[in-house]
């Protein structure tokens, strides 16, 4: 340790436990209402209203600093965020579920009377749970853990498969490592799109915004 807010890690493979303020290292515990990460390889994330329980895996020692009550994990320079929401989305939607390629992708998380989802401030969900997956070592996450739950997460250009069944949310984010992925994983799309005759389309940035998930399914369904 170098000073009394920095601890520099000694060994070799990383991960991360979160309930609630409380966050956990290999070496260490530490208490803080609002957590950054970023450079990880895997993190799973499970909010609801009265809990925030997680696991985060980085494959190579991060720097973690804490000051003012803000933790901060992180492994190499992170991204430069893009806040231009306009380019092209390819997009499946089927009943309550969403698949997807976003660059960039944003992702805000707040709670109130239920958990609210928004997706590039285009897609709105409502839940009592989200249970997120994200594999991409270039997703950013911001968790404000108290007074208010809120999250955000960004990635410059990744994956995206939402499903909203019984009241829970699985959101799961793939960062894109080629375009040789990307059409793996809409011809796959493609092939449930014809054998179930679901809605496939390419949505432009000025498609319904902020509009819950029921609402903009059914308007394209007419």
């Amino acid at each position: 340790m170098n000073d009394s807010n920095t601890l520099d890690v000694k060994s070799k493979y990383f991960k991360i436990t979160i309930k609630n303020e409380r966050v956990k290292t290999p070496s260490y515990e530490y208490s803080a209402h609002h957590i950054y990460l970023y450079g990880f390889k895997k993190a799973d994330i499970s909010v609801s209203q009265d809990r925030v329980y997680g696991e985060v895996e980085y494959t190579d020692i991060p720097f973690i600093e804490i000051d003012n009550d803000i933790l901060s994990i992180q492994y190499n320079d992170e991204p430069v965020v893009k806040h231009e929401l306009n380019e092209l989305i390819k997009m499946f939607i089927e009943n309550k579920s969403l698949h997807g390629l976003l660059e960039p992708l944003h992702v805000k998380m707040s709670s109130e009377n239920s958990l609210n989802l928004l997706i590039n401030d285009k897609y709105r969900f409502n839940a009592s749970e989200i249970n997120l997956s994200i594999e991409d070592n270039y997703s950013i996450v911001n968790i404000l853990i108290y007074p208010l739950k809120l999250m955000w997460i960004y990635s410059p250009k990744a994956l995206v498969k939402i499903d909203n069944v019984d009241d829970k949310i699985v959101l799961k984010i793939s960062g894109v490592l080629n375009e040789k992925q990307v059409e793996e994983y809409f011809l796959k799309i493609d092939d449930k799109a014809s054998s179930e005759k679901s809605l496939f389309k390419t949505i432009l940035s000025n498609g319904e915004r902020s509009k819950p998930m029921s609402e903009n399914i059914s308007k394209r369904k007419k």
